[in-house]
């Protein structure tokens, strides 16, 4: 069950590193000032793992990795929190400006989204995770910020659907990962799997379990 996690904190180079971490730091650390810091790692944790998920479900003979999925997780969140305040008032000053960077950043949302769309299809990207990520945050997002709306039954709508979307597509995303979906037996072996698929003639692959890790053997004894 780890594994839907730990993914988001590994990444396929520096590079890749970079990217993202670059994103988070323009956009995800503005999030964060607005949502709070409790909000902000529930909605990446929950679009990461929701992205894992569903990569795990629909390319399961793929190595993926990285924080793609959580942070398409945050715009579609932010969505979910523009949605959720579409009905504010502005008969004051601030609230006027209020809406006025809420257009903005919704134009910001939908040209990152387009542009993760498009990019999403092209050899050694993980479109699933990307997917699966951007609906984790949208649903959970509506959950966490549906009490904010200003008409109740909006408030009650968003917030009930987005926990019940969420647990619903969580709870059945396992249970079919785990009943339906076969994984490639080699995949048992990371390393040969990774050397024979992987490209790199040279590679040497040096694997390490917990007991290595923390001083026991290697073999597992």
């Amino acid at each position: 069950w780890w594994r839907l996690f730990s993914p988001i904190m590994l990444h396929a180079g520096l590079l890749h590193l970079l990217g993202n971490l670059g994103i988070q730091m323009e956009q995800g650390v503005l999030f964060e000032r607005e949502w709070g810091s409790l909000h902000w790692v529930i909605i990446y944790i929950v679009s990461g793992a929701g992205g894992n998920l569903l990569s795990a479900i629909y390319l399961p003979n793929s190595l993926s990795v990285g924080s793609s999925g959580a942070v398409c997780g945050l715009f579609g969140a932010k969505l979910a929190e523009i949605l959720c305040r579409t009905c504010e008032m502005t008969d004051t000053g601030q609230k006027k400006l209020a809406y006025r960077v809420r257009i903005d950043q919704l134009k910001e949302a939908i040209c990152v989204v387009s542009m993760v769309a498009v990019f999403s299809f092209i050899p050694m990207v993980d479109w699933a995770s990307h997917l699966g990520g951007f609906l984790g945050g949208l649903f959970i997002g509506f959950a966490l910020f549906g009490p904010g709306c200003y008409y109740c039954a909006f408030a009650i709508l968003f917030t009930l659907g987005g926990w019940i979307v969420t647990v619903f597509l969580f709870s059945y995303g396992i249970k079919y990962l785990y009943r339906q979906v076969e994984a490639d037996e080699a995949l048992s072996d990371v390393c040969e799997y990774f050397i024979e698929y992987g490209g790199v003639d040279d590679y040497q692959c040096v694997c390490q379990t917990w007991d290595s890790i923390f001083g026991g053997s290697n073999d597992g004894e």
